[in-house]
């Protein structure tokens, strides 16, 4: 974001503890002000460089149009994200101030906790954990400046949030879609169904046929079998046909 060399960043050595919360006894906290210049101060962090304090009124009117940009970390959990599921991202507020008020804003850290079992075989064979931060404002409150060396024009502060959050993200495994399908015979069954379609298809169709055009000897029969038989060859074209136009309605559906 182009902030190196021209935004005030924490070094990175820096190392700090939150705990508590302003209604315990002990605390431990972050806090950042932007107070008016002071040449004591100024003389501190520049030593050497004869680097001089404006006056109140320039200090003032600068203030008056002047806005604050506050950058920091935040992290989100995707759940949809199996590789890196803690998200980083930058969050940044503006702030606006004013000559004569003090304004302050507290936000809260929270430390949170994911427990994902992404194993696609069985969730109790693998359980990563990971651990998260996200910062949420608290309370924001103005006031009338009266000490102007001491009273801050922004007071930025961070504390520990003291409740916690857990997360549990559990994959869908193979034992749950055997238990959602009706078990391992259930797959077996569709399996087998689904190899012997074929088979059943072709005993249909060859059924079909024998019963088509198997002939009996005529020579043997009596001569009511003859008469039935007669009769039959008679109606066995209007029989092809019914079966014809049922095959036909078979292979229809099947398309």
């Amino acid at each position: 974001m182009g902030l190196t060399n021209v935004g005030m960043c924490i070094d990175k050595n820096f190392s700090l503890q939150l705990y508590g919360s302003f209604q315990t006894q002990e605390v431990g906290f972050l806090y950042a002000d932007v107070v008016r210049c002071q040449q004591n101060i100024l003389n501190q962090l520049f030593p050497g460089q004869n680097k001089k304090c404006k006056s109140q009124q320039e200090i003032d009117k600068v203030v008056d149009l002047a806005n604050v940009l506050m950058v920091f970390l935040q992290q989100r959990f995707d759940e949809n994200n199996f590789e890196v599921p803690i998200q980083d991202q930058i969050d940044t507020r503006r702030i606006s101030i004013m000559s004569d008020t003090t304004l302050q804003m507290a936000f809260q850290v929270q430390q949170n906790t994911v427990y994902a079992q992404d194993n696609w075989l069985s969730n109790g064979l693998q359980q990563d954990s990971y651990v998260f931060n996200e910062v949420s404002i608290f309370s924001q409150y103005s006031k009338r400046i009266k000490n102007s060396t001491t009273d801050p024009y922004l007071r930025l502060q961070f504390i520990q949030d003291e409740s916690k959050q857990t997360i549990n993200r559990q994959a869908y495994t193979l034992f749950d879609a055997f238990t959602y399908t009706g078990g391992l015979m259930s797959i077996i069954y569709a399996f087998a169904q689904f190899l012997t379609r074929g088979i059943q298809k072709q005993l249909y169709y060859q059924s079909l046929i024998k019963r088509l055009y198997l002939q009996p000897n005529i020579e043997n029969l009596q001569a009511s079998d003859k008469h039935e038989l007669v009769q039959e060859q008679k109606i066995m074209p209007q029989k092809m046909q019914q079966k014809n136009n049922e095959t036909q309605k078979i292979n229809n559906l099947e398309t």
